[in-house]
């Protein structure tokens, strides 16, 4: 059986995955919620980082019981840690004191394999799609300079 994570997701983001226009889910990682997305071990160099490994994503757009949902692939996940100008990374300090990095997880978005209560007007006509790909895309490469 598939491993799965299911994730709320906001109608814009819903309706470029299921239309093939975003090719990257990403989630910022929290001390409550890192167990979900990342596996930390102590080793005598630091903390070894890995993500969760998921075959698939189960994204759902709303709370009602018939939202809009679909199921994606994940060809891959990957850790991404925030670092200033110099390269240091990100700290943030959550209420009790204790640090942590800022930091996402970014899936890699595969082919969509189901959907379910999805209406029509989810569904991008050529002319929509090729521009909010041109957006998505321009965005990706923001970010990806913005990592190097």
């Amino acid at each position: 059986m598939a491993k799965r994570l299911t994730l709320q997701i906001d109608r814009s983001c819903f309706k470029d995955i299921l239309n093939g226009c975003q090719h990257v889910e990403h989630r910022f990682i929290y001390p409550s919620n890192a167990n979900r997305y990342v596996i930390q071990t102590e080793t005598e160099e630091g903390v070894d980082i890995q993500c969760v490994e998921y075959d698939e994503l189960y994204l759902i757009n709303g709370r009602r019981k018939e939202a809009p949902r679909l199921t994606v692939l994940v060809d891959k996940a990957e850790f991404v840690p925030f670092v200033d100008e110099d390269g240091n990374d990100l700290v943030q300090v959550v209420e009790d004191g204790e640090e942590y990095l800022v930091c996402q997880v970014w899936y890699y978005l595969g082919e969509v394999i189901s959907t379910e209560n999805v209406p029509d007007d989810y569904y991008y006509d050529e002319a929509t799609k090729a521009e909010r790909f041109k957006v998505l895309k321009e965005m990706e490469d923001e970010m990806d300079q913005g990592l190097k």
